[in-house]
């Protein structure tokens, strides 16, 4: 039996090549790859849905010199590959994209299964190639633009060819540095989320507090991650006007909400080390004299120590010390609770401390007095009422 269909195999691919009797012209490829194959139509359209139909009476094209003749053009598929539906080759992988595209779903399948029977291995090594081919181009997509649903559509499927710090990473955006640093992305966002004219901070730690200002900053939501409710706009910087107390009042009271960011000078830590503080006022500076009540302040620092990755930290008011959260001195500069950071001294107005008492956790390992190189006061625009 195997003799009888080797031989009628052998006897159907002679067809193709000596036979005078066709009556069809395939055109397949495009530019210079082109090549016109004669068949004929009995035996296309017996083993194929695809000829089936387009050889079919209301579908088929005539050849404008031959009326007997029908021709077809199918630019997508190459002669190389098109030849092993007619003959035998060893092209497997585009055999298997040419049945696709002609409707050769029975011969499809078989192919398939063979491939995975009895080509296993080079399957595997095939797919080490493709691997190795895409792993050059991850760091180059910007995985933070791609919402969750986007994720879970097109890229989640695919898993098993990612780096592993990329499997099934629920993907947000992440604000810790120290995490991003992880992840081998080259590209950063296309638009930065938060625009902040500063010199002490990026945009990634402007992120960050707008994050700890409203917590649904940087959430998903409808598959989405929002940003931009929460934005920042400079009212004062001291190294352009002064450090003076007055100044810092005349420039900050009456707007609201604010955040204070302090970079301490070099003298002020070891070498290398580079120290930036920084509060939240969600009421804002009035010069009343007084303590300001609240329970959304908090106090925070970003620490990078000896040259490695950036560290934040925020301590929050505790409730017990609510009425104490934040002095609105006239003779005070940006004041939090009872010295948890504090700037009390007119005579030297760039010098403050930080001793731990009405915040959770203290954001100075010392509680020695330091000395300020910059100050930067923004007033926080809210696009939504937060409660």
């Amino acid at each position: 039996m195997s003799q009888f269909l080797d031989k009628l195999r052998n006897d159907i691919s002679k067809l193709y090549e000596n036979a005078d009797d066709y009556n069809v012209l395939i055109e397949i490829g495009e530019g210079s790859d082109k090549k016109t194959f004669k068949a004929h139509s009995v035996i296309l359209r017996s083993r194929c849905n695809f000829f089936h139909v387009a050889l079919s009476n209301d579908w088929r094209r005539r050849d404008t010199e031959n009326s007997e003749m029908m021709s077809l053009k199918k630019p997508n598929i190459s002669p190389k590959v098109f030849e092993i539906i007619l003959k035998e080759t060893k092209d497997l992988l585009g055999l298997l994209q040419a049945l696709d595209e002609l409707g050769l779903e029975e011969l499809f399948e078989y192919i398939q299964d063979f491939f995975i029977v009895h080509e296993s291995k080079w399957l595997k090594d095939y797919l080490y190639q493709v691997t190795e081919k895409i792993a050059k181009l991850i760091p180059l997509i910007r995985f933070t633009d791609i919402s969750i649903n986007e994720f879970d559509e097109y890229v989640r499927p695919y898993d098993s060819i990612l780096p592993k710090v990329l499997q099934s990473t629920p993907w947000r955006y992440t604000f810790s540095r120290s995490q991003l640093d992880n992840v081998p992305l080259a590209l950063i966002p296309r638009k930065p989320p938060y625009h902040i004219d500063s010199l002490i901070i990026e945009p990634k730690e402007a992120a960050l507090i707008a994050n700890w200002i409203d917590p649904m900053e940087g959430k998903s939501v409808n598959g989405r991650i929002q940003f931009g409710n929460i934005k920042f706009h400079l009212l004062h910087r001291a190294s352009q006007s002064s450090f003076s107390f007055e100044c810092f009042h005349n420039k900050c009271d009456g707007n609201g909400p604010v955040i204070v960011l302090l970079k301490i000078s070099s003298r002020s830590y070891v070498e290398n080390n580079k120290e930036i503080i920084g509060g939240y006022n969600p009421v804002g500076w009035n010069s009343l004299d007084n303590y300001i009540e609240t329970d959304h302040s908090f106090i925070f620092s970003f620490n990078v120590l000896f040259n490695k990755t950036m560290t934040p930290k925020i301590s929050r008011v505790q409730q017990r010390c609510r009425k104490f959260a934040i002095y609105d001195g006239v003779k005070f500069g940006p004041s939090f609770g009872k010295g948890d950071l504090e700037f009390s001294c007119e005579e030297t107005p760039d010098e403050g401390f930080c001793r731990q008492n009405c915040y959770g956790d203290p954001i100075r390992t010392t509680k020695d007095k330091f000395l300020i190189e910059e100050m930067e006061v923004f007033k926080v625009i809210k696009s939504r009422k937060l409660d």
